[in-house]
């Protein structure tokens, strides 16, 4: 029987941080997370996307866009 490495939040993010996630899971194959890890990573990439966008000036876009559907 195979079993999945266990990641960290720690490993996970340091690759998330450097946009080099593909590359961790092609290494090593698919990977477990607990609960806590996962949402932590989850939560730390979603703020990320956010001041990235923020940075490029997307988020206004992104704003108008929505505002477009809700319409």
């Amino acid at each position: 029987m195979s079993y999945r490495p266990i990641i960290d939040a720690g490993p996970g993010l340091n690759f998330l941080s450097i946009n080099k996630e593909r590359l961790l899971i092609d290494v090593m194959g698919p990977l477990s997370a607990p609960e806590t890890v996962q949402d932590e990573v989850l939560r730390k990439a979603r703020q990320g996307c956010a001041l990235q966008c923020r940075r490029s000036g997307l988020a206004k876009a992104d704003a108008q866009v929505g505002a477009d559907t809700l319409r």
